[in-house]
C-alpha cells in the first residue's frame, strides 16, 4: 500500500521535492507497528516493488543515490484498465502507474492509509454519526477535541466524547437506537433490575474523573473589543396575545406536554390548529417560542381582528356540527332501545343510556352552558322520531338484512345480504354480494347504510338464483342488543367531553375578545358572585372562559374549582388571566396600530425586527440567529416580503461557502444582502468568522436544558462576530416579548440582563 512506499515521514498536505523512498527499518521517527495486521504487506512483499531487489543495510547509500534520478524504464507497466478481477473500481488510482512511482500523485488520499502525529477535530460535536467513524479510524500519536459547547448533560455524553480519545467509559444505561436497531442483548436490558443509586454514583465518578484528566477549558481574552447588549422589548397587541394565550394554556392543561394527535381520534377546530403549531416541535416551550415569534394573521393591515372572527366563526360551526352528530347517535340509541323494550326479561333499570340520559337531566354534565344544549337535543329527539327511521339507523343490522356498502375503488353503493358476525366486538359483517362473491366487511372502518331491515334467519337464495346451503342463525339475545346498547352509549360519553371542550374554548375566547374591546373603565359582572367590576379588577378563566372578579377567581383557583354553579372544571392558579394582562383593542383608525408594508400579518415581532434592521446603518452588516429551521424559513419570508435581502447559511459545503464569500464582500453596494440567518445551535454558526458583520439579532432566547447550555451556546454565537479582526463596536439585540415565553426563559437563564 502506497504506506509502505512513503519516503519520508512527512504528511500529504503539501507537495515536496521527490525524494528516494528508504527501507521501514531506516526511519528515524516512531512508527506503529502493524505486526498484528494480517491485511498489511510484509518486508518481502515490499521489496517486490523494486523488481525483486534484496536491500541490505550495505547497499542503503548506494540505493539512495540510484533512486535520486529515477529512470522511466524502472516504473512498473500501466495498467490498461481501472477495474480489478473482482470488478472493484480503483476509485484512489492506487494501481495506477503514477500513483506507484509516486504516492503524491494519489487522487483523494485516504487519510486513513497514514499514522499522524496528532488529530485535530475542530467542533466535535456538531459530528455525524459517518464522520466519526471516520475520525475514531485514523490512527495516531495523540488527538486533540476542540469545541465552545461540549456535552456533559449526562453520562452518555461524557462517554461520547471519551469514544473520540479512544476510551471507553462502560455500558450504556439504556440501549441506544429505537426498537428496530438495537440488539436483542440490548433489548433484555428493559427488563433487567434498575441500578442502585450508589451505581448511578460510580458512573458519575468515573465521568468526572475523565473530564478532570483530560478535558481543558479556557477563557477568550477579548475585552478590548468594544460590545453592548440590548433587550428590545416587544408587546404583543391584543389579538396576538388573544392567540398566544389560547395555546399557551393549552399545553399548560396537558403539563406542558406537546401531545400528537391519535390515529383515528377525533379533532376538533381548535385541536386541528394547534396541531398544526405542534406538527414539527418537539417540546412545549419550542412551540411556543415559534408562536410569539411568528404570527399566520391574514389581515394586511395586521390587527389580526378578522383572524379572531374567522375563528369564533369556525368554532360556532364545529359546535353546530357536533350537536347535530349527537342527535343523530341519540337516534340510534332510542331505535335500539325500543328493539330491546320488546324483549321479554327487559328491565329499563339495568339499561345504560336509560342511565346516562338521567344523569344529563339531572346533575349535567359539568359545564352549564353544554348541559343546556344537550337537554334541547335530547328533547328534540323523541322516541317517536327515532320510531320512524329506526330501519336506517341500525349499528349492527340483524343476520338477513340487505345493506349498501359504498366501493371507494369503484366510487358507488354495492348492497349485500348480511349472512353473520366476527371479530371480538362482533364488527365485522360477512357479507354475500352474490352466490360466489363473500367479503368481511368491517362496519366501524367503512361507510354503509340499511337498504332491508330483516329479523329472523337470512334466506337461502341469493339475487342470482343459486341456492345457497348454510346453518340457521339464532336471533341476537337480550344480552347481545345489552352489550351493543353499551358500547353505543360508551359512544355518547366521548362525543358529551368533546361537546363541552368546544363549549369553553369557544367561550374562552370570546370572553378574551370581550375583555380586550372593553374599556379600562367599563364594568365586567362576575359569574361567580353576580356583581359588577371595573374591567381593570376583573379577568378570565382559561380553562372553561368564565369571567369574574380577580378576587373570586383566585379564592375559588386555590381550592382548584370554577366558582360558577354548575361548573366543575379543574382550575389553578396559572388558569386566572387578568384583564389588564390583555390589553385594550385600538380602534381602526387609531395611530397606534402597526404597520409595515404588510409586514405585520407576521405579528408584531416581526414588525420590530424589520424596523430596527431598516435603522441600522447601510454599511453594517447584520446575524440574524433562529434556533429552529421551520422559523428560519418564516423569519427568512418575512424579510423578503419587507424588502430585505438575506442570505442563509444552510445547504451543501459548496452553497454555504458562496453564501459566505457573497455576504463578506469588501465594497457593500446597494443591492447587496446584508443579512445572514443563521440557525443559532447549528455547526454553521460555530465555525465561521463574520467579522464584517457587528450586529447579531436574536429572534427569540435559545432553549436550552441547562443556563450552562444556554451560555455557551450563546457565546459561541456571539463569538461569530466578537474576535479578532472587529474593527467595529459589536452589538447585540435581543427582541423579547412581555408577558410570555420569551421573557420565562430569559430570567431564568441571563437574568442580569432582565434587570437591565
Amino acid at each position: 500500500t502506497p504506506t509502505k512506499k512513503t519516503p519520508t515521514k512527512k504528511t500529504p498536505t503539501k507537495k515536496t521535492p521527490m525524494k528516494s523512498p528508504i527501507r521501514a527499518s531506516a526511519r528515524n521517527t516512531p512508527r506503529k507497528s502493524y505486526a498484528e495486521d494480517d491485511s498489511m504487506e510484509t518486508d518481502d512483499e515490499i521489496s517486490d516493488w523494486d523488481d525483486d531487489e534484496s536491500l541490505d543495510g550495505s547497499e542503503s547509500e548506494e540505493f539512495v543515490k540510484e533512486k535520486s534520478t529515477p529512470k522511466r524504464k524502472r516504473i512498473v507497466k500501466q495498467r490498461s484498465m481501472e477495474i480489478d478481477a473482482d470488478g472493484n473500481k480503483d476509485h484512489w488510482g492506487l494501481e495506477s502507474a503514477q500513483a506507484e512511482y509516486d504516492w503524491r500523485d494519489i487522487k483523494s488520499v485516504p487519510v486513513e492509509l497514514f499514522h499522524w502525529r496528532r488529530v485535530i477535530v475542530d467542533e466535535f460535536t456538531y459530528l455525524k454519526p459517518s464522520d466519526k467513524a471516520v475520525v475514531m479510524g485514523l490512527q495516531s500519536e495523540s488527538r486533540w477535541c476542540l469545541s465552545g459547547t461540549p456535552p456533559v448533560g449526562d453520562f452518555a455524553d461524557i462517554k461520547g466524547t471519551a469514544a473520540l480519545l479512544g476510551i471507553n467509559l462502560g455500558s450504556d444505561e439504556v440501549p441506544r437506537y429505537n426498537k428496530s436497531e438495537i440488539t436483542k442483548v440490548e433489548t433484555f436490558q428493559f427488563f433487567k433490575e434498575k441500578p442502585t443509586q450508589q451505581w448511578h454514583k460510580r458512573r458519575w465518578e468515573v465521568a468526572q474523573g475523565f473530564l478532570n484528566r483530560y478535558m481543558r477549558q479556557n477563557i477568550a481574552e477579548i475585552d478590548e473589543i468594544k460590545f453592548k447588549e440590548d433587550v428590545c422589548d416587544v408587546q404583543l397587541r391584543p389579538a396576538e396575545r388573544a392567540i398566544y394565550l389560547e395555546l399557551d394554556h393549552y399545553l399548560q392543561s396537558m403539563d406542558m406536554k406537546a401531545k400528537k394527535k391519535k390515529r383515528g381520534a377525533s379533532e376538533s377546530d381548535r385541536d386541528a390548529r394547534l396541531a398544526a403549531v405542534l406538527g414539527n416541535s418537539s417540546s412545549a416551550e419550542e412551540a411556543l417560542l415559534k408562536r410569539v415569534a411568528h404570527f399566520e394573521l391574514d389581515d394586511e393591515a395586521g390587527t389580526a381582528l378578522r383572524t379572531c372572527q374567522d375563528i369564533v366563526n369556525v368554532r360556532k360551526t364545529q359546535q353546530e356540527d357536533c350537536l347535530k352528530e349527537f342527535g343523530e347517535a341519540i337516534l340510534k340509541a332510542r331505535a335500539m332501545l325500543s328493539q330491546m323494550s320488546q324483549m321479554p326479561d327487559f328491565t329499563p333499570e339495568d339499561n345504560p343510556f336509560i342511565r346516562w340520559e338521567n344523569g344529563v337531566q339531572g346533575e349535567g354534565i359539568g359545564d352549564p352552558t353544554a348541559s343546556e344544549l344537550l337537554k334541547g337535543v335530547l328533547k328534540e329527539q323523541t322516541e317517536a322520531k327515532a320510531a320512524k327511521t329506526a330501519h336506517l339507523l341500525q349499528t349492527r343490522p340483524p343476520v338477513g338484512s340487505t345493506i349498501a356498502v359504498f366501493s371507494v375503488e369503484e366510487q358507488e353503493w354495492i348492497e349485500g345480504e348480511v349472512r353473520g358476525y366476527s371479530g371480538q366486538w362482533k364488527q365485522k359483517a360477512s357479507v354475500y354480494y352474490d352466490a360466489k362473491t363473500r367479503k368481511d366487511e368491517d362496519l366501524t372502518k367503512v361507510d354503509w347504510k340499511v337498504v332491508k331491515a330483516v329479523e329472523g334467519e337470512p334466506s337461502s337464495t341469493m339475487d342470482s338464483g343459486k341456492s345457497v346451503s348454510m346453518k340457521k342463525t339464532k336471533t341476537a339475545s337480550l344480552d347481545d342488543k345489552l352489550w351493543e346498547l353499551r358500547e353505543h352509549t360508551h359512544g355518547l360519553r366521548k362525543l358529551q367531553k368533546e361537546l363541552v371542550g368546544r363549549v369553553r374554548s369557544l367561550r374562552f375566547f370570546q370572553s378574551v375578545r370581550d375583555l380586550q374591546q372593553a374599556k379600562m373603565d367599563d364594568s365586567v359582572k362576575c359569574e361567580a358572585c353576580s356583581k359588577k367590576f371595573a374591567k381593570s379588577k376583573s379577568g378570565v378563566l382559561s380553562t372553561c372562559g368564565h369571567i369574574g372578579c380577580v378576587t373570586c377567581l383566585k379564592v375559588n383557583a386555590e381550592n382548584q374549582e370554577c366558582g360558577v354553579k354548575n361548573c366543575d372544571c379543574a382550575t389553578r392558579d396559572t388558569s386566572v388571566v387578568t384583564a389588564v394582562s390583555l390589553g385594550t383593542e385600538a380602534s381602526a383608525d387609531s395611530k397606534s396600530i402597526k404597520t409595515d408594508g404588510g409586514v405585520g400579518v407576521h405579528g408584531s415581532k416581526i414588525i420590530d425586527i424589520v424596523a430596527h434592521i431598516k435603522s441600522i446603518p447601510d454599511d453594517e452588516r447584520i446575524l440574524v440567529f433562529v434556533q429552529f429551521p421551520d422559523l428560519m424559513q418564516q423569519v427568512s419570508s418575512a424579510l423578503n416580503e419587507a424588502g430585505i435581502k438575506t442570505l442563509k447559511l444552510k445547504g451543501s459545503v459548496h452553497q454555504q461557502t458562496g453564501a459566505l464569500d457573497e455576504f463578506q464582500k469588501e465594497n457593500l453596494k446597494k443591492d447587496d444582502a446584508r443579512v445572514l440567518l443563521l440557525l443559532s445551535r447549528d455547526e454553521s454558526a460555530s465555525g465561521a468568522n463574520l467579522t464584517t458583520a457587528n450586529h447579531a439579532i436574536f429572534v427569540h432566547p435559545l432553549l436550552t436544558n441547562t443556563a450552562q447550555e444556554y451560555i455557551a451556546s450563546e457565546t459561541q454565537a456571539i463569538g461569530r462576530i466578537r474576535r479578532y479582526g472587529q474593527q467595529r463596536e459589536v452589538r447585540i439585540w435581543r427582541f423579547i416579548a412581555r408577558d410570555s415565553v420569551d421573557s420565562e426563559i430569559l430570567s431564568q437563564r441571563a437574568a442580569g440582563l432582565m434587570q437591565n
